[in-house]
């Protein structure tokens, strides 16, 4: 069967939008779970007909599924969109969630690593390893900048300034901005590009990531997973401040300013929450909500 031709027209929409994966991903999940209670009705309505009466019912049934808040939230949030782009396109006369509004659940700020955490974490890196100077300088960038892991991944050897103590990174929507790197960052960063990076390049010059392998190739989040991970283990981290560190999450962290007599404070990612991934709702997740976590008939889009 072919998919529903109002998702497949929402699916143009965002991917010309430029969002990254997970945010489509993200939004797909939500529609998917929605035509999962338009299902489950006696008598299914067109989407043409929905009304907002329909959609309070939808939200108290998303409400009661066992779901955290906060997932309660984006599901119900992103409906709205996709409404929102029904009603603009005009596949639908009407936005019957124009006038939602979402009470959006507080979050609670959880446990994060302590700065003496974090030194104890860096320093546990080998950097007698093959690949010890790498691991330190991914690290001290990461815990350097809070950028995002996919940000992180994406960088090139032409994102560094260290002359400057910055950074280009490129996040959702591949928007630019320059993030700050920490004297410690700059240094173990110039040690990898001097020393340890064009040994794991070798002939592959075509290879313009920041963050390579052994095998000349551009790191995956899988094997950074495994970085961090090792460097936790060797640190001897536990209770909440592993967990937090295990998850890539940054505290406020001290930035000497490469003159050294500045100090700033960056506030990157205090709340560190744990999620599966950017936007993507967890298989149990998916089951509480009563929302199949694979493709469906109306999602049967490339």
């Amino acid at each position: 069967m072919h998919a529903h031709p109002f998702v497949v027209a929402y699916v143009r929409h965002l991917k010309g939008k430029r969002y990254e994966p997970g945010t489509l991903d993200k939004r797909l999940y939500a529609v998917r779970c929605l035509f999962s209670w338009i299902e489950l009705q006696s008598v299914p309505p067109e989407l043409q007909d929905i009304t907002a009466a329909d959609m309070e019912k939808y939200q108290v049934y998303t409400r009661k599924r066992g779901i955290a808040g906060s997932t309660a939230d984006a599901l119900i949030a992103d409906a709205k969109k996709f409404f929102q782009f029904l009603e603009s396109s005009g596949r639908v006369f009407l936005n019957p969630m124009e006038r939602t509004v979402i009470n959006w659940t507080p979050r609670r700020i959880k446990h994060v690593p302590s700065e003496a955490d974090m030194r104890k974490l860096l320093a546990a890196v080998d950097t007698t390893a093959p690949n010890g100077i790498r691991d330190r300088a991914l690290l001290e960038v990461m815990y350097s900048t809070g950028a995002r892991l996919g940000e992180v991944l994406r960088m090139t050897i032409f994102d560094p300034d260290a002359e400057r103590g910055t950074v280009r990174v490129f996040g959702k929507g591949k928007k630019e901005r320059m993030l700050p790197l920490g004297k410690h960052a700059v240094l173990w960063l110039k040690q990898y590009l001097k020393a340890t990076r064009p040994k794991l390049q070798g002939d592959r010059i075509e290879v313009t990531a920041l963050w390579i392998g052994k095998t000349g190739a551009p790191l995956k989040q899988s094997r950074v997973d495994q970085i961090v991970k090792a460097a936790v283990d060797a640190a001897g981290l536990t209770g909440s401040g592993r967990v937090v560190a295990l998850h890539l999450a940054a505290p406020l962290e001290i930035a000497e300013a490469r003159q050294g007599s500045t100090i700033e404070l960056i506030l990157t990612r205090t709340d560190g929450q744990v999620i599966t991934a950017p936007g993507t709702p967890s298989r149990c997740a998916a089951r509480k909500s009563g929302c199949s976590s694979e493709a469906r008939t109306p999602f049967e889009v490339t």
